[in-house]
């Protein structure tokens, strides 16, 4: 019995995460597309080169008559010029793309040490997130931290931040970006 209802939880969510609706306005515009992304490829007149495709970790989908494409780090409407320069090139006359995004990828950023609630975090849509928003996500600082010595680890390279004095004084604020992961040390 408990199988089945943990097999009945699971395929609910499925159900519902592919049944999200893909994101309208100027949230299309506005969002670039990532590995990981749904997009809806349609083609005027051309009902067989419909497709929809995942972006793959190369920023690539699989284009009918085109090949691989790159469209990673593009809006709709640049990914729509691609394609269609894509058909153009030997396939399509005159082709008219429109790509609409399905489902998204969340970006994230994750929090460790001496933090409330450790853990990863994702970006609010379209919006940035500083580093003392992200330590508020978290809960906010224990009461061992080292505000003064957090490190954030971005592709490979550590970068040094004094929070601490970031809080006290204001100033620029850092931002993080997709991928960070920022260690609050423990102070003594």
């Amino acid at each position: 019995m408990k199988t089945t209802t943990h097999l009945l939880v699971f395929l609910a969510a499925v159900i519902l995460f592919l049944a999200s609706p893909p994101l309208f306005g100027q949230n299309q515009q506005e969002h670039l597309i990532a590995p990981g992304d749904t997009v809806i490829v349609k083609v005027f007149q051309q009902p067989d080169l419909d497709t929809t495709a995942v972006v793959r970790k190369d920023g690539t989908i699989e284009i009918e008559l085109a090949g691989n494409t790159n469209i990673s780090g593009k809006n709709v409407s640049e990914a729509a010029n691609v394609i269609e320069a894509a058909y153009r090139d030997g396939y399509l006359v005159n082709p008219r793309v429109t790509v609409a995004l399905g489902a998204i990828v969340k970006k994230r950023f994750s929090i460790q040490g001496q933090v409330v609630k450790p853990g990863p975090y994702f970006f609010p849509d379209g919006e940035e997130v500083s580093l003392l928003q992200a330590i508020g996500y978290a809960g906010g600082p224990t009461r061992i931290a080292r505000m003064a010595g957090v490190t954030v680890l971005r592709k490979g390279t550590t970068i040094k931040v004094n929070a601490a004095k970031m809080a006290k004084e204001g100033g620029e604020p850092f931002f993080l970006q997709p991928g960070d992961v920022v260690n609050i040390p423990e102070g003594w």
